[in-house]
């Protein structure tokens, strides 16, 4: 367990309740419903206390996004092969559902940390890195990043929804066709997804784009960004803990250990990462630059 020092809680109730009364100006205080005081703005150089307890007010002054829009997929078979080439193809029924058409963004996760339903402990900040979106500024509609599963998880149970299985997210992104990738059989390009290609990272531009920039890479179910920008959790186990002293004692779903499936590619990874047939895996616990959510429902 870390354990964080008086001095830290001393530091930010000196930060948050007397300085933005006392000292200069240029300092916020940030209430539980998102409103904001400020003083007139002038610049003051902060060191790394105060550093990160302005990324944390940045977290709860983010402007609130809207829902995503679900969108409803129809039963159906999905056709899927290894990615390596070798072995048979299968072919599995998919019952009817629900899944978001975008990305979660940076503003409608922060509703949740705000709510106290998202723990700080399954996410990092532009603070931690300026790859990471939430609290980055200018960046409230880009899809959220450096979610550990059960960050995403507690979000879309905080949205009323849930995350869609590895067959799901896979059937959604393809549908009844044999496409390779959500457009179809054509190579990437940065036309359809931002992603790491010769031009660099992010198509060159070093972050991630707003969701929904790419409608010519849209799957055949309008869903947008399953290919680039953001890898997005699933809710389907890939493996049990290999070497965890606690893997007897802690439920393989709840053990942080466990790895979970993840797909479509992102902003910071390879081309090939983004095919539709190309399944990801890593422990519950990761929070990669490249993690990011869509949540599901069933079927109404």
């Amino acid at each position: 367990m870390d354990i964080i020092s008086p001095a830290y809680f001393l530091a930010k109730f000196w930060y948050l309740f007397v300085l933005p009364f006392l000292g200069p100006p240029g300092f916020g205080v940030a209430s539980g419903s998102g409103m904001v005081w400020r003083t007139p703005a002038v610049h003051r150089p902060a060191g790394p206390m105060l550093k990160g307890l302005e990324v944390e007010q940045r977290v709860l002054a983010t402007p609130p996004g809207s829902e995503a829009e679900l969108v409803d997929i129809p039963a159906g078979k999905l056709r899927r092969c290894p990615s390596d080439g070798e072995g048979e193809c299968e072919t599995i029924a998919v019952g009817a559902f629900r899944i978001d058409r975008t990305e979660v963004t940076v503003g409608q996760f922060a509703r949740c940390v705000r709510a106290g339903r998202c723990q700080a402990k399954h996410h990092l900040t532009f603070e931690d890195t300026d790859f990471c979106n939430l609290g980055a500024p200018e960046r409230v509609n880009h899809p959220i990043n450096c979610v550990a599963y059960f960050a995403a998880k507690d979000y879309c149970s905080f949205a009323g929804k849930r995350l869609p299985t590895l067959v799901e997210w896979q059937y959604a992104a393809r549908g009844e066709s044999e496409r390779t990738y959500p457009w179809g059989k054509e190579e990437p390009g940065c036309d359809r997804a931002t992603y790491h290609g010769k031009e660099g990272r992010a198509c060159g531009k070093l972050y991630s784009s707003p969701v929904g920039s790419f409608p010519s890479g849209a799957s055949p179910f309008g869903l947008l960004g399953m290919a680039g920008n953001v890898m997005e959790w699933t809710s389907t186990i890939a493996a049990p803990p290999d070497d965890d002293p606690e893997g007897k004692k802690t439920p393989i779903p709840e053990n942080p250990r466990t790895k979970r499936n993840f797909m479509g590619g992102s902003f910071a990874d390879a081309p090939h990462v983004m095919a539709i047939d190309y399944i990801c895996y890593d422990s519950a616990k990761s929070k990669n630059i490249s993690l990011g959510i869509r949540c599901a429902a069933d079927s109404q």
